[in-house]
């Protein structure tokens, strides 16, 4: 009675508004985001159609139970037969305070401090601390893939948790309605995120129900509400994408409880028994005592419409004859929120859809089929949620509803009135004071202070892309919660802090690899920016006519269109000595005198911090133009719909430059010039390891193939109509003017192609991933891609699937450790995890399991910190990162390796003082000699490195006087292997490698 009486205190100081600092709320929302940005910020289909490209069958246009059985069964022979790889160890990074979507969260019944959540990709997490913080609870299955996707929580009379797993919330399970062509008939039995039955707790872990499990039923691929009875704990019924089920011996067995063919939507449960369920179309209600369903829909007054659409249901906890029913239809905009005051037998509509006031699932992004949930706080108390918090107020012996917005989700970190987009389910807390809510951006704690996130150690972010750079720093782009950096300089539980850096879906990021502090990052749709400030500010760097050619608005360049990719491909090649270099390769304003003949310190405009030794040839006044050859390099891809952009200037931060995009290629006017072609989109880009070549592949457009092209000889290029192919670049068909070719280099049908990826070690390969269940191949190499002249997908690319498991692969990357064991190591990111093979060139490719320290997580990105320095230094490279869609970020640092540059030959800074040197013996043991001849009065210093870049011996000398000199370094506490040792004296060093036995 106590904790009833506490919720209703809490449901009238809801009522009441005393949680919001705001009561003009038409006021408040114009103050933070315009209208059109708040239509563009939540797009729930935009992703899932990602998604179904990558994972569903090109030709079925479904994931069906037998494609997932037949993988699930190569998986557990795989399992079985294969090793797992011991040469990578993944270590968790974070970000420990930014939750991923979450579908459901549970407070346990008998000791409010002990919570659960359920992530759509990360598992099942629980908090024995009211929701401070979080732990992931490990549970696996005795054969094949284990279910990462919980999507329900409910706990027995007993005390027992169960979880069902898959997340069947998209439109792909509409028939008909949506807007998109490419979801038309697309109605599938396994979801795009899949489940793998109902899972049990057993002590400190959970175990699958057998009854449950895939290779004993497909029923249970995607469960998307599991409820408990109130008083008997071996009864429970689960709402599945094949109807509704139910177990009364504790899951040991399940029948259908509605003996109708179709998908449910939801369930709930009474505190006195009483069921509601859909399936399909039509409410069904039971009451306690009663073995049977009766219909609740129909045309007439009193009853439940019948539309296709999800359906929402709430019983209130005091009284179960109250019933809240919210409906959506196929297109998932709001239809209608209904109640009922005598357990159904007649409804009332007390919320109207269709609204331009009223819009729980937002202006144009429509999630009532993604995002959508109910909170009965009483009779005349309700709250509805999807992209914002609205609460339904009325009053006794009234049917008239007040629907007021009060939680909003724009606005972050600026008021306390702020809550995640995509809110998914409702937890009250036994103590009337707070309600728990799961959204896309982990759990939330809605209290009388405010709301605020409740995510330290929930490590379940949906990570697009991520990238490390030489600090250890980390950007993570993230779906749902945007892009993030892990600077790691924060002590205790806050070392894997993530700091926000942009907002939307984080989709692609990297670091500049030969300047820390530079980043380039994207949101959804094409959306990039770059910054030089480690992500303290960001800026576009399109070109105007650029951004007016590919339809953004001149004010904001958010992007109106369809035509980019949800997850639009870039690529970035550096380099610090560039060989085809011309006069004006950078250009920067003299902000001192220059004297012609005299050699200066100058930083590069291409790549901002670096410095270079430059010769004026005459002398320059301050506020002077300077061009002079410049080594430092990078050159920029970027697939934007139909055409492929590249610029030489994504790191140039120079005021005085101007952006400068060519679009290397135009698939409509390179292969149908004059024709309607339908447009298709570029999805993945690469670099050949010398930059010269770029590489692009196109998504199939339905039925069409994919496509794969080379544009080749862009070193060459020094004028935009070298290489464009917009007519206000260049004249098209004049072989004169347009000095690169572009070549088709294959073309595979249906497939939709994930990544490209090139081998330093083998400059003529391109490596293709590709996803789609259903399919016998999902990896393939091109040995002579770089210079191949045929057009012919079988003439070029071989198939390297070997034993690897045929399920949707997501990245690879060549490991580029010029000391790897094998050269040709080669990582990739799968639906379940990372497998590696060490020479993906030979005949009979062997993959092995690389899930050491990871589990069966979903890996969509692996990227190693890698380039092939020349400039003099010490660098450390090799880190592997992966980006995993459930898990956040993952590091190995076994394949790390050091690479020492001397100065060039001719170098200023190796001018004026010659430095030699010798190691002996080598191998040594004990001591090792070291022979140094300088040609001047000098202090040397000595530094040894292991392979690993660890700094292992440091030493420096008094001044030695011109000539050779013997000097000693002890070696005994050396473990056995390779270093590397260095002598510098001034501007001079030079490096040998030492063997210690």
């Amino acid at each position: 009675m106590r904790t009833k009486h506490l919720l209703m205190l809490f449901a009238a100081a809801i009522a009441g508004g005393i949680t919001l600092n705001y009561t003009n709320t038409a006021t408040y929302e114009r103050t933070y985001v315009p209208q059109n940005a708040v239509k563009e910020m939540y797009s729930a289909d935009q992703f899932q159609e990602w998604l179904f490209q990558m994972k569903a069958n090109q030709n079925t246009r479904n994931i069906s139970p037998e494609m997932i059985a037949k993988a699930n069964e190569e998986m557990k022979q795989f399992m079985t037969k294969s090793r797992i790889h011991q040469g990578f160890n993944w270590i968790e990074e974070g970000p420990n305070n930014v939750g991923g979507r979450t579908r459901s969260v549970l407070i346990d019944k008998d000791n409010p401090n002990v919570m659960w959540a359920g992530s759509v990709s990360g598992g099942i997490w629980k908090s024995t601390t009211g929701g401070q913080y979080w732990y992931k609870v490990d549970y696996s299955v005795a054969e094949g893939y284990t279910p990462t996707s919980v999507s329900s929580i409910a706990q027995t009379a007993d005390g027992t948790i169960y979880f069902g797993t898959g997340e069947p919330f998209d439109k792909h399970f509409i028939a008909s309605g949506t807007d998109n062509d490419f979801f038309t008939g697309s109605v599938q039995d396994v979801p795009l995120i899949k489940g793998g039955g109902i899972f049990k707790q057993q002590g400190d872990t959970f175990v699958r129900l057998e009854s449950t499990s895939p290779s004993n039923s497909a029923n249970f691929y995607g469960t998307r509400r599991l409820v408990a009875h109130p008083q008997n704990p071996n009864i429970l019924l689960a709402a599945t994408t094949t109807g509704l089920w139910e177990t009364t011996n504790g899951g040991e067995t399940w029948a259908k409880a509605i003996d109708v063919e179709g998908q449910s939507w939801d369930v709930a449960m009474g505190s006195d028994g009483t069921v509601i369920a859909n399936i399909y179309n039509e409410t069904y209600i039971r009451i306690p005592n009663s073995s049977t369903f009766e219909s609740v829909s129909g045309t007439e007054e009193g009853k439940l419409p019948q539309i296709v659409g999800r359906y929402v249901y709430q019983i209130l906890k005091s009284d179960p004859s109250c019933i809240f029913a919210s409906i959506s239809d196929s297109v998932g905009d709001l239809e209608g929120v209904f109640r009922t005051l005598n357990k159904g037998q007649t409804w009332e509509k007390i919320g109207f859809g269709h609204s331009s006031q009223f819009i729980p699932f937002g202006w144009s992004a429509k999630t009532g089929i993604f995002a959508h949930s109910l909170l009965a706080l009483s009779k005349n108390l309700v709250l509805i949620a999807g992209v914002d918090v609205w609460r339904g107020s009325g009053v006794e012996g009234s049917h008239a509803f007040e629907w007021n917005k009060i939680y909003y989700s724009v606005g972050e970190g600026q008021h306390t009135a702020y809550i995640h987009s995509g809110i998914h389910d409702f937890a009250p807390h036994p103590s009337g004071t707070s309600i728990f809510a799961a959204t896309d951006g982990g759990i939330y704690r809605i209290g009388s202070n405010g709301i605020q996130p409740m995510n330290t150690y929930y490590r379940t972010t949906l990570c697009y892309s991520a990238d490390i750079n030489s600090k250890g720093e980390i950007i993570v782009g993230t779906q749902d919660n945007g892009t993030y950096i892990l600077k790691h300089d924060l002590p205790g539980s806050q070392y894997q802090y993530g700091r926000k850096i942009q907002g939307g879906n984080g989709t692609e990021c990297l670091f500049s690899s030969l300047s820390d502090n530079v980043i380039i990052s994207s949101y959804e749709r094409g959306n990039m920016q770059r910054s030089n400030t480690g992500g303290d500010d960001f800026f576009y760097f399109w070109s105007s006519k650029m951004a007016s050619d590919n339809g953004w608005s001149s004010d904001n360049l958010i992007w109106q269109g369809r035509n980019a990719s949800w997850k639009t491909p870039v690529a970035l090649w550096e380099c610090d000595d560039f060989s085809h270099i011309r006069v004006d390769t950078s250009r920067v304003m003299a902000i001192v005198p220059y004297v012609c003949g005299v050699p200066y310190l100058i930083q590069s405009a291409n790549v901002g911090g670096q410095m270079i030794w430059w010769t004026p040839d005459r002398d320059y006044e301050v506020g002077d133009t300077i061009s002079f050859p410049d080594p430092y390099q990078a050159v920029f891809l970027f697939g934007m719909g139909n055409r492929i952009w590249y610029t030489k200037k994504a790191l140039n931060f120079n005021p005085i430059e101007r952006f400068d995009w060519w679009d290397i290629h135009n698939r409509t006017l390179f292969d149908s010039v004059g024709t309607s072609e339908p447009a298709t989109r570029f999805v993945a880009v690469a670099f050949s390891p010398d930059g010269d070549i770029a590489y692009g592949a196109t998504e199939p457009n339905h039925q069409d193939s994919a496509i794969i092209y080379r544009i080749s000889n862009l070193h060459a290029c020094t004028r935009p109509r070298h290489a464009a192919f917009s007519a206000y670049h260049a004249v098209l068909d004049s072989a004169i003017s347009r000095i690169t070719h572009v070549q088709k280099i294959g073309a595979v049908k249906g497939r939709y192609i994930s990544s490209l990826e090139t081998d330093p070690k083998n400059p003529e390969v391109l490596i293709v991933t590709m996803g789609q269940y259903g399919n016998e191949e999902h990896i393939y190499v091109a040995e002579h891609a770089a210079s191949t002249s045929s057009t012919i997908w079988n003439d070029n690319f071989a198939s390297i699937q070997g034993n690897l498991p045929k399920m949707p692969v997501y990245s690879a990357c060549v490991n580029k450790n010029p000391y790897s064991v094998a050269d040709g190591q080669l990582l990739v990111g799968t639906e379940h995890g990372v497998f590696i093979t060490d020479n993906y060139l030979s005949s009979n490719v062997i993959w092995q399991e690389g899930n050491n320290g990871l589990g069966h997580y979903p890996v969509l990105s692996i990227k190693q910190r890698y380039n092939e320095r020349k400039q003099p230094g010490i660098y450390t490279y090799g880190e592997f990162i992966i980006a995993t869609y459930g898990r956040g970020v993952f590091t190995d640092t076994s394949s790390i390796f050091v690479g020492i540059e001397d100065p060039i030959i001719g170098d200023h800074n190796s001018a004026d003082n010659s430095l030699n040197i010798k190691v002996f013996p080598n191998p040594a043991s004990d001591i090792a000699n070291i022979s140094i001849s300088v040609d001047n009065r000098s202090v040397i210093e000595i530094v040894v490195y292991d392979l690993t870049g660890k700094l292992v011996y440091s030493h420096k000398t008094s001044k030695l006087e011109a000539g050779t000199h013997n000097l000693t370094i002890p070696v005994s506490e050396f473990t056995q292997g390779t270093y590397l040792v260095q002598c510098i004296s001034g501007n001079a060093r030079k490096t040998e490698k030492l063997l210690v036995k």
